[in-house]
């Protein structure tokens, strides 16, 4: 990732008020998602204007000069932005700065020193004002804790001594001159930031390409310099291949080509025989290039993107991000009120909302938080209709195994574009009797979207039991109506696993409680173990199944178990032929 935060906080900002809005965890991609009016925009605004930032002792200085209306009306304060940064991060920062030769213990003196001065979430800060363009502040709280108490303050004696000429003192002394220190390596936002506003149209003609107005003026002009590029720049023809191959997805056309002509007047696509203008195929098409095209101009820097899915089908949104994601080098911030985005791999959701007046954002981290989103934002089951094949399972483990076993044995389907993973929650199926209302609240909800698939565990103990009757029911309503079921051969979806691989996870992911692994038959629960109750042999019952399932998706995948490796071909004809054509 380029980005060089961790987090931000921001108070008295466009419509955040006095109370800190946190944006923590910064991934490569992040989605601001709220209705309208509710200053999804506010994080974007504030990164591209005035960011990157450089300081000096005495003073910041950020890329732009402060806008008044960018002051929070309400409170009237000086808006303020705090940078965080991970405390291994900025205890990297200063080893790499102050260097003790054979000082074995110098590393671990930082480390202490650091560790108090970051918050209950790991984070270090450090507060700006962007108006004042003061010199950034290190945050400590507990400053006075620790200037009052020696014995307290005792890690910064050590630290003082070893990094500064002064000793001595007392634990006013050992702070403050610590705390000069460390402030002198505070990480700075330096990355090159950028904003792809809400309105997008390529301009003609002879406009110069200008990285900080990604509107679509100078596209074409770029488009033709990396089409046919100098000598010096040959390697420039490979970002034209990368977007050439993007809009090849997009058109489903593995034949088109992309062609700026002399007259740089247009971009020309040659697809099926025929030459039209790029606006041609449509706003959609039209819009989706502009934002990948810029994405893929720029490099290893940060771009805020107002709204990509106006104009654009929730496939060709899903389609722009796994480009983003994957083929782009770029960290991103997306404000937008689509719900199709919000199950990006390795994204980070950002809920925005407005209460009393004022912008709160809040990460979403669980699945009621998504569908809060989703319900905030007017989508109902019937937009599962726009997804061109869905998968049901019972919850996050089994989409993990799923997608680990999908990428064996058809690396070219891709979860978001070709089919959607949806949870039903096992105590349905488990717990339920087949006439309850919400049994028969599912199955309508399953013949929303012919295109689908149902994954179950069979639970049965036994090679000779039956699967209960709420189960049988669903399983013949869905192939009634031309749905695929899949029943696991053995009790869960776990026994699919080689028991090698699932005592690793196991032994890995429990390590204070693993004492030895139980052999699981095809009909027992494949991730029970024993763990020593003084000296008793306990089972042990409640394994992280997603944690679990994670580290066993980073192993090889063994496909040759039971009825796994028929049932992933049945599943990937049936997803191929829903997206056919």
């Amino acid at each position: 990732m380029t980005f060089d935060v961790d987090a931000l906080e921001v108070r008295n900002f466009r419509g955040i008020g006095g109370s800190p809005q946190l944006v923590s965890q910064i991934a490569k991609m992040n989605f601001f998602i709220g209705p309208n009016n509710a200053g999804k925009s506010t994080i974007l605004r504030l990164i591209s204007h005035y960011f990157p930032a450089s300081k000096d002792r005495s003073q910041t200085t950020f890329k732009n000069s402060f806008v008044e209306l960018d002051r929070n009306q309400q409170t009237g304060g000086s808006p303020r932005v705090g940078l965080g940064f991970r405390l291994e991060r900025v205890a990297e920062k200063i080893l790499d700065g102050v260097t003790r030769e054979n000082d074995a213990q110098w590393e671990s003196v930082i480390t202490a020193v650091v560790a108090k001065l970051a918050d209950p979430t790991g984070y270090v800060w450090w507060d700006y004002d962007l108006q004042s363009r003061a010199a950034p502040r290190l945050r400590f709280p507990k400053v006075d804790e620790y200037t009052s108490d020696s014995s307290k303050a005792r890690p910064f004696d050590q630290f003082m001594v070893k990094a500064t000429p002064y000793s001595g003192g007392g634990p006013k002394a050992w702070v403050e001159h610590s705390l000069e220190v460390v402030n002198r390596f505070a990480p700075s936002f330096s990355t090159n930031t950028h904003l792809i506003p809400a309105i997008r149209k390529i301009s003609q003609g002879e406009v110069d390409f200008d990285g900080g107005d990604l509107s679509g003026n100078g596209l074409i002009k770029r488009l033709a310099e990396i089409q046919n590029p100098v000598l010096e720049r040959r390697a420039d023809v490979r970002k034209f291949e990368r977007i050439n191959r993007f809009l090849q997805t997009v058109v489903g056309e593995c034949n088109a080509q992309i062609e700026v002509p002399s007259t740089r007047e247009y971009i020309l696509v040659h697809m099926n025989g025929r030459t039209l203008p790029l606006a041609s195929l449509g706003t959609g098409i039209h819009e989706i290039v502009v934002i990948a095209a810029f994405c893929t101009l720029i490099e290893n820097e940060v771009i805020c993107i107002e709204e990509p899915e106006i104009h654009l089908h929730p496939v060709l949104q899903r389609k722009l991000v796994s480009y983003l994601n994957e083929s782009t080098s770029n960290t991103y911030f997306v404000a937008t009120h689509s719900a199709q985005l919000i199950d990006t791999p390795d994204a980070s959701l950002f809920h925005v909302r407005l209460r009393d007046n004022a912008t709160h954002i809040s990460r979403a981290t669980l699945d009621a938080d998504r569908h809060r989103i989703c319900a905030e934002l007017g989508y109902r089951a019937s937009d599962i209709i726009q997804s061109n094949f869905v998968i049901w399972v019972e919850g996050p483990s089994e989409r993990i195994y799923l997608n680990h076993w999908l990428q064996e044995v058809a690396a070219h389907l891709v979860e978001g574009i070709h089919y959607t993973i949806m949870f039903y929650g096992g105590g349905l199926l488990s717990h339920l009797s087949a006439g309850d209302d919400d049994v028969g609240d599912f199955i309508k909800l399953r013949s929303l979207n012919r295109n689908s698939a149902l994954i179950m565990d069979s639970d049965r103990p036994s090679k000779t039991a039956r699967i209960n009757s709420t189960k049988r029911r669903i399983r013949d309503e869905f192939e009634k109506h031309g749905g695929m079921v899949w029943v696991t051969k053995g009790r869960e979806i776990e026994n699919y696993l080689p028991q090698s691989q699932m005592h690793a996870a196991l032994r890995s992911c429990h390590p204070q409680v693993f004492h030895e692994p139980i052999d699981a038959a095809q009909f027992d629960h494949a991730f029970y173990f024993y763990r020593l109750e003084g000296k008793r042999r306990e089972i042990f019952k409640d394994a992280n199944k997603v944690k679990v399932a994670n580290f066993i998706a980073e192993l090889e995948p063994d496909i040759d178990v039971l009825d796994l490796s028929s049932r992933l071909r049945e599943l990937t004809r049936n997803i191929e032929d829903a997206n056919a054509g």
